[in-house]
């Protein structure tokens, strides 16, 4: 089954709270995806879901034990563009298996060895999110940063790293 089937995964759980600026190490939950049921999207679209216990946290308002979830909307790619989520969800995959998204070295390094066995980030991201959710447990660094819009919303962007303990 492909990432642009069917499929009938959980969605985010009703309460969790989105991450606010500020750095964080976090320890993955889980990690799904669904296909958008917004009929302003384009077919095809697909949702996917990260929720993350926070381990330790720069914002006073925000404990240890406390749950944070990433949501990423990605469309089919238009005129083989991806849009910018599929950008953060690559690097969430990255910091999750070990690679430093910020090193593009160590990428490049990750993309050949995940063409090399066949697979895509497409293919990660369908391991990542399969049946028990072989990264859950995993802690990584994330700063999340608060953006204006032009309409005077707000958007957060997200930084990943990997977490190597006692590499503070």
């Amino acid at each position: 089954m492909g990432i642009f089937d069917a499929l009938n995964a959980p969605g985010v759980r009703s309460g969790t709270a989105y991450f606010a600026e500020g750095k964080f190490l976090a320890r993955l939950q889980s990690m799904s995806y669904k296909l958008s049921q917004d009929p302003k999207r384009p077919e095809n679209t697909v949702v996917v879901i990260a929720n993350f216990a926070i381990v330790e946290s720069t914002r006073p308002d925000t404990e240890p034990g406390e749950v944070r979830g990433i949501v990423k909307v990605l469309e089919p790619p238009k005129r083989g563009a991806f849009g910018p989520d599929w950008s953060d969800v690559k690097a969430l995959l990255l910091a999750l298996t070990g690679c430093n998204p910020a090193d593009m070295a160590a990428v490049s390094k990750a993309e050949a060895e995940i063409t090399a066995k066949g697979g895509s980030v497409a293919s990660l991201l369908e391991a990542a999110c399969s049946e028990g959710n072989p990264l859950a447990g995993t802690q990584i660094r994330i700063t999340a940063t608060d953006k204006p819009t032009k309409s005077g919303g707000t958007f957060t962007t997200f930084v990943f790293a990997p977490y190597v303990k006692g590499a503070e």
